[in-house]
């Protein structure tokens, strides 16, 4: 589902410890290895830190594991540490040398290196490595954060794109289709009833109501009208929607819930969230092995600072409730999470129609909000709702209200 990112709940739990950032020395001269590693254990900053001497033990490091941070010393006795690039992937890397070559230092640097430090007798270099070292891996988040953005900014264009297409044909066939269906009950009156005639037309019909709600379900994957809408208590509306929700389910698939001390006041339109909630966990009971397992249902306030890369593109600064519904199903796998809001999309043909999460997109969409889904194959699957906050947040109680329904109906 990142060091910049200001993305979190307005009561705060525990602070979790950080996992160390794993680097890699590659340096031959014990004495300047022995200064970085004594320099290293002074620093406050948790570094898992291995060393190599040369760039064949460089090479199998990097074979084995990978790196968020490596330190290059330019001469090696088995080769030049520019050579070692290649095997180096997408960690950023910190060039020391003792050579004073401007040529050096640009080549090391046009091949991909984040900087370049000169040693000297007294390594005062050693002062200015943990800034280079930090604007490194900031450096790389930023690439990291910035790529993650444009591809949700990519299939945010592509649904928007599709959603315009998929609204025009479905109003025009909803056209076509009411003088069908009109054209149908008008036989019928001129039938009478139980002739053979007569009931291969009431299927035709039934047919026909069939074919016009796929299209209502095209036309909420469009949907872009504010009709309808109600200022409400997100906890106030999701408790509704479980509550009529738990009759569907196995009785297997347990319900939790868990909302905020302040519980967020959101202008929606009810009965299309409602929807969207049902999509998701009837979504997320059929991913689970044999119907059994657990959704947990849960609210949060989100703060989203102007000129910060957050989860979304579509999301401007402010405040939002996010109501996120985890599974403990089966999870995806990454192509198949890209793909998982685009319409006609199903991992159930022919059984789905690959319209329920499109439709969860349009209605977010509609509401200024946004869906972003995290997953992983074998743990289960969490998807996000963000909706834009409105007016002061309600204080409900002295402690998160937290609930749990069983199977039972």
């Amino acid at each position: 589902m990142t060091a910049s990112l200001q993305l979190s709940p307005l009561k705060k739990g525990p602070r979790e410890k950080s996992p160390p950032v794993r680097m890699l020395l590659v340096e031959d001269d014990e004495v300047d290895r022995l200064a970085l590693l004594r320099f290293v254990e002074r620093t406050k900053q948790n570094y898992a830190l291995q060393i190599a001497t040369s760039l064949a033990e460089a090479r199998a490091l990097l074979a084995a594991q990978s790196f968020e941070i490596v330190l290059l010393d330019q001469h090696l006795p088995d080769g030049s540490s520019v050579d070692l690039l290649d095997a180096v992937g997408t960690a950023p890397v910190i060039f020391i040398t003792g050579a004073e070559s401007p040529k050096l230092a640009v080549r090391a640097m046009k091949l991909g290196a984040s900087d370049y430090l000169l040693k000297d007798p007294n390594r005062s270099y050693l002062d200015l490595l943990p800034v280079a070292v930090q604007r490194a891996l900031r450096q790389k988040q930023t690439e990291r954060e910035r790529a993650q953005l444009q591809a949700r900014l990519c299939q945010s264009q592509r649904l928007e794109a599709l959603g315009t297409l998929a609204g025009g044909f479905a109003h025009e066939f909803n056209n076509l289709l009411g003088i069908i269906l009109s054209n149908i009950e008008l036989s019928k009156l001129d039938l009478p009833a139980g002739t053979e005639a007569s009931e291969n037309l009431s299927e035709a019909l039934k047919a026909g109501h069939r074919a016009r709600e796929t299209i209502q379900r095209i036309l909420a994957f469009s949907q872009t009208s504010a009709e309808q809408r109600q200022l409400i208590r997100m906890e106030a509306m999701v408790t509704d929607a479980l509550q009529l929700l738990r009759a569907t389910l196995p009785s297997t698939v347990s319900i939790e819930t868990d909302f905020q001390l302040r519980s967020a006041k959101v202008l929606v339109n009810r009965t299309q969230v409602q929807q969207a909630l049902a999509n998701i966990c009837h979504n997320a009971w059929q991913a689970m092995p044999e119907a059994t397992g657990k959704i947990r249902v849960s609210e949060s306030i989100i703060q989203i600072e102007t000129g910060i890369p957050h989860v979304h593109p579509d999301l401007l600064a402010g405040r939002y409730a996010r109501l996120s519904i985890a599974d403990s199903g089966s999870g995806m796998d990454e192509a198949t999470l890209a793909r998982v809001l685009d319409p006609f999309f199903t991992t159930r043909a022919p059984l789905g129609q690959g319209l329920g999460m499109a439709m969860v997109h349009g209605i977010m969409t509609a509401h200024n909000g946004a869906v972003v889904l995290e997953s992983e194959p074998g743990i289960g699957t969490t998807v996000h709702l963000y909706f834009p906050t409105c007016g002061e947040l309600e204080r409900e109680g002295e402690k998160t209200r937290k609930g749990s329904s069983s199977g039972s109906r």
